[in-house]
């Protein structure tokens, strides 16, 4: 009996009815990753555009332009500095969730540690242009606020059990490459410097110098800057 099932124009036609919903649903899928994979280039092309405007700033002989273009880059900066903090606290969140299905955890790993290296990126690109503009309190205050974001969302232990995010996603899974902690420990670290030098005045002019020069985290599959 069970062996005549599969002859049958019932089942027949319910095999043909779930192949198509399976074409559907990898259909959608795929959609659906490159929504996020788009979503996620927006955000990392603000980072190009920021540094693109500091430059040509920088080039400009004329004050009035040189001004404009430099706040037109600190307002992309803080837009996509924005943008890439909230993708890092949702990457994070599900990466620190053990029901996180393992096949999932590598792609959100990589774009959480890309969103990582375009934010330290985002964060330079707005200190070299209130260097440049000579603005030491808006300058000290993304300092702050990046070192703050970074201790929340990562490093920030949980009570209960005294494991930050950071350390749940380097150890919720078996098989993660247990870089998130270190990663994290390494920005607050330079972070916490650079606001020290900041208040020490040792942090002078020279700062926006380092636009073309690479960013020490790895971000990957993308150019990293033109170092000169």
């Amino acid at each position: 009996m069970v062996s005549q099932l599969g002859t049958l124009p019932e089942l027949a036609a319910i095999q043909v009815q779930l192949q198509a919903v399976s074409e559907q649903l990898i259909a959608l899928t795929q959609a659906v990753q490159q929504v996020e994979q788009g979503q996620y280039n927006d955000r990392f092309a603000g980072v190009y555009s920021a540094r693109q405007l500091i430059i040509e700033g920088l080039a400009s002989k004329d004050p009035g332009l040189r001004e404009r273009l430099l706040m037109q880059a600190v307002t992309i900066g803080a837009q996509t500095t924005s943008k890439l903090m909230l993708a890092i606290r949702n990457d994070a969140s599900e990466l620190a969730d053990p029901a996180t299905k393992s096949k999932e955890i590598t792609r959100i790993e990589t774009l959480l540690q890309d969103s990582l290296g375009y934010l330290n990126m985002s964060i330079q690109m707005n200190l070299a242009a209130y260097t440049a503009l000579g603005e030491e309190q808006p300058l000290l205050a993304t300092l702050s606020n990046y070192r703050t974001f970074i201790k929340q969302s990562l490093l920030e232990e949980d009570p209960s059990n005294h494991r930050s995010t950071a350390w749940r996603i380097d150890n919720g899974h078996r098989g993660d490459s247990g870089h998130v902690q270190q990663l994290a420990q390494t920005i607050y670290t330079s972070a916490t410097k650079l606001v020290e030098d900041v208040v020490n005045k040792e942090i002078g002019g020279s700062l926006y110098e380092k636009v073309e020069t690479s960013p020490n985290l790895h971000v990957s599959g993308m150019p990293q800057g033109d170092a000169e």
